[in-house]
């Protein structure tokens, strides 16, 4: 038994031995990629503490406050997270002016806080200091993209704003008020024809259960592509969700619900109610049409803006939780 011990002990002081005699790069190291590692799993808090250890071991290192400045940025819950993001970039650029990571890096926090331009100056001055540009001319071209976007829906044309208006509680449901789809950062260019809608009293019915107090009865034509075999849906009172790597989140999540499967028979009718509460009055909501293939991939989408008219007299005296038609 005292010799087991002895060499447990033993043992234990070797590995003592072992982790002293590490060289502050072979620490950094360890400490980086244990950052990096908790980053690509989502573990921010845990990403922050290693990355916090590495600078602490070596705070020469521009890697390390760029894997910390994501590791903020991702975790994104606050403002602070982001001034601890921004610092932590400019840091990384101090000590390597030349590091496209930290730049890129900076133009995201710049997006996610919607200022487009900041972002743009930010990559402009990457331009002039890396030599291996392709990645900040990229981001250039999605910020460009979004600008226009946001333009657009600020400035719609006088077709779409005529068509989309709702002179009373009904919009025309005939093919002259059919509403063009807003464009979007994955293509937006689904074949859709004829995109009307109308309010009705009465909620919408699914499953034997009744929904709202009333209901926005929308109908299409879905014409193509030829691969398209289905049509999912997903509707929002904020454009934004519709928006860059928000749009893809969307559409990735609402794929894993069923959706209405027409075999490839176009062109094909589509119609669906939109549930409507008092507190919706007034509203606009964007309803994303998402074409799916035999597979189950996308193949592409339509935004549409739906007028909800101001029915909230109508349903005074109604009574029940705050409800919002998010789904």
């Amino acid at each position: 038994m005292k010799k087991i011990m002895r060499i447990g002990l033993f043992l234990v002081f070797m590995l003592c031995l072992a982790a002293c005699g590490k060289s502050a790069a072979e620490k950094w190291q360890e400490q980086y990629d244990l950052g990096m590692r908790y980053l690509e799993e989502g573990s921010y808090e845990e990403a922050i503490v290693a990355f916090t250890a590495a600078i602490e071991i070596d705070p020469k290192q521009a890697d390390a406050y760029i894997g910390r400045g994501s590791a903020y940025r991702l975790s994104g819950e606050t403002d602070e997270d982001f001034a601890l993001a921004l610092a932590d970039y400019q840091k990384a650029l101090d000590l390597d002016g030349a590091k496209t990571e930290a730049y890129l890096g900076i133009a995201e926090v710049y997006i996610l806080q919607g200022d487009y331009e900041s972002a743009l100056e930010i990559l402009e001055t990457g331009l002039s200091q890396v030599n291996e540009s392709s990645a900040l001319e990229e981001k250039m071209e999605e910020i460009q993209e979004l600008i226009q976007e946001n333009s657009d829906q600020e400035n719609p044309s006088d077709q779409e704003s005529s068509s989309s208006e709702l002179p009373s509680e009904t919009a025309d449901s005939g093919a002259d008020s059919a509403l063009a789809p807003l464009e979007g950062s994955l293509g937006g260019t689904l074949a859709v024809r004829d995109f009307s809608y109308e309010y009705l009293e009465g909620g919408a019915e699914s499953g034997g259960v009744t929904f709202g107090e009333g209901r926005m009865h929308i109908s299409c034509t879905i014409e193509g592509p030829e691969n398209l075999r289905g049509i999912a849906k997903s509707t929002s009172d904020d454009i934004s969700t519709f928006q860059g790597s928000e749009l893809e989140e969307t559409i990735t999540a609402r794929l894993q619900a069923p959706y209405d499967n027409f075999k490839g028979q176009l062109p094909f009718t589509f119609e669906d109610d939109l549930e409507i509460y008092p507190e919706d009055s007034g509203l606009t909501l964007y309803v994303l049409l998402i074409g799916v293939d035999e597979a189950g991939n996308t193949v592409d989408y339509a935004i549409f803006p739906v007028e909800i008219p101001d029915i909230a007299p109508e349903m005074e005296g109604v009574e029940g939780e705050d409800y919002y038609t998010l789904f």
